[in-house]
């Protein structure tokens, strides 16, 4: 069930907004101590004013090193993988069901945890990121070419989700990395109010690529666009409000061996699951599909049509897919939200009315 604002709700009001939400969170669960060792304060904070922050030391340098080899492997296996990819996600179905991903997957969860103050939580199982140096072959260098975007139902007003890339390898300034036009989260909201024509082509999509003179709207807000470097075995968070995307490698760069591995994850409080968000994320479980938004409106990837109809990532769900708390995270297995421990904010997200 959706929340949505009442008539004589300001819709405005509700721009550039997180903390009706947030505030909830941090009020029913502040008092925790070290529930893991991320500062979720910190955190709030970072994603508040600049849209994103990099959260260090997620994963060792090991286990990095050892989930790049075992993706390695795997993709050796592979007949007719290809890894030239205008956005750099890897579509092929099933793969965020390998259980390399769900080890990473499952390790991310504390992160998350520690954010929205709770660990009953449900997630994507979302693409990932594996490209080889450009050196070695493809020479898909940057070439200029720009698809800024949110990942957004205009209809959405306030904060929603919070994405992530968990970051097997090190990104510098001159690798492939991400790219967003920061403090452009507080802005949002404001765009799809005002561009009526933009909140109407985002519509159930949760995903609204940006005209040239939309992103000069957020310039002349004061947004910048950067690039953000992340150190290997680091994460980074991004409010799904925050306009965004990825930048190939520089020609030339110092770091011609460097791959690029980052795997995406979406993780929101589980007693936001909707009964309609529950049936599709079961079916797209039983049936090892991708998934983005987690609840609130889950969604599931659409099958490249450029994939041979045979070509799969795996043939059955690995073991790990199979254990409580990977059940729990798809929403198949439920929590217990009367056990006394915390459950996050409880308060839904607000939308517009049709």
């Amino acid at each position: 069930m959706r929340t949505v604002l009442s008539s004589n709700e300001s819709v405005i009001s509700y721009i550039c907004d997180a903390n009706s939400i947030v505030d909830d969170c941090w009020k029913s669960t502040h008092s925790i101590v070290n529930m893991t060792n991320f500062n979720r304060d910190e955190m709030w904070n970072e994603l508040e004013e600049r849209g994103y922050c990099v959260v260090p030391n997620v994963l060792s340098i090991e286990q990095c090193d050892q989930y790049i080899t075992e993706l390695k492997d795997w993709a050796a296996n592979q007949n007719g993988l290809d890894f030239t990819h205008k956005s750099s996600l890897m579509s092929l179905p099933r793969v965020g069901h390998l259980e390399t991903i769900w080890k990473i997957r499952l390790q991310a969860k504390q992160v998350f945890a520690a954010l929205w103050g709770t660990d009953k939580l449900v997630s994507s199982v979302d693409k990932i990121s594996m490209v080889p140096p450009p050196e070695e072959g493809t020479g898909d260098f940057d070439s200029g070419y720009i698809w800024l975007h949110v990942d957004r139902d205009g209809r959405r007003r306030g904060l929603h989700a919070v994405q992530s890339g968990i970051y097997l390898e090190e990104t510098s300034l001159t690798d492939q990395c991400l790219r967003v036009m920061e403090g452009s989260v507080k802005f949002t909201d404001e765009l799809f109010s005002t561009h009526p024509q933009a909140c109407e082509k985002s519509k159930g999509k949760d995903h609204y690529r940006l005209s040239n003179s939309e992103i000069e709207w957020y310039k002349s807000k004061g947004c910048v666009i950067k690039k953000i470097p992340v150190p290997k075995g680091s994460m980074i968070l991004w409010d799904s409000r925050i306009v965004h995307d990825n930048v190939k490698a520089t020609f030339g760069r110092p770091n011609s061996d460097r791959w690029r591995f980052v795997v995406f994850a979406c993780m929101m409080p589980a007693q936001w699951l909707s009964e309609e968000d529950l049936q599709i994320k079961k079916y797209a479980y039983e049936n090892m599909l991708l998934t983005y938004m987690p609840c609130l409106s889950a969604g599931i990837h659409k099958k490249d049509p450029s994939l041979p109809e045979d070509l799969y990532a795996i043939e059955e769900l690995p073991e790990i897919a199979k254990s409580k708390d990977a059940r729990q995270l798809v929403g198949i297995e439920k929590y217990d939200f009367n056990d006394g421990k915390p459950n996050g904010p409880k308060e839904l997200p607000k939308w517009i009315p049709e």
